[in-house]
């Protein structure tokens, strides 16, 4: 039994019908990503997702507004009750997850365009796949 190097497997059938698979899903994947930019476009400038950018900022703030307290109460010198100082911290890493789960909600219209226009210059780059 003999083995093939590497370039002798890159030359086979099954590492080429490989290549050209990966390929045309990374096509597909392209094509997605430039389609959802469209979708995005459109979905930024409607009245709805302003709202809903209302909404959202609203939360961020009362959340932000929750987290202060809770590194409050943290900092605070008379806080000697190991429970109290569990649930404050606890507390904190709940906001911050929100925080975060929300900043990403956000700025997901903007990746989606930005993902978008750079699978859209990719797209052209590509030979057709056939």
């Amino acid at each position: 039994m003999t083995s093939l190097t590497r370039d002798e497997f890159s030359k086979t059938p099954a590492a080429i019908t490989g290549r050209r698979e990966r390929a045309a899903s990374e096509a597909r994947s392209l094509r997605i990503m430039s389609q959802a930019a469209v979708s995005a476009g459109n979905l930024t400038g409607h009245p709805a997702w302003d709202t809903y950018l209302t909404y959202l900022q609203a939360a961020i703030e009362a959340t932000e507004t929750q987290r202060a307290g809770f590194l409050e109460k943290l900092a605070d010198p008379m806080m000697v009750d190991h429970d109290s100082m569990i649930r404050a911290k606890l507390g904190l890493k709940e906001c911050d997850g929100r925080l975060a789960a929300w900043a990403s909600a956000v700025s997901l219209p903007k990746q989606i365009i930005d993902h978008g226009d750079k699978a859209k210059a990719l797209l052209e780059q590509l030979p057709e796949i056939g």
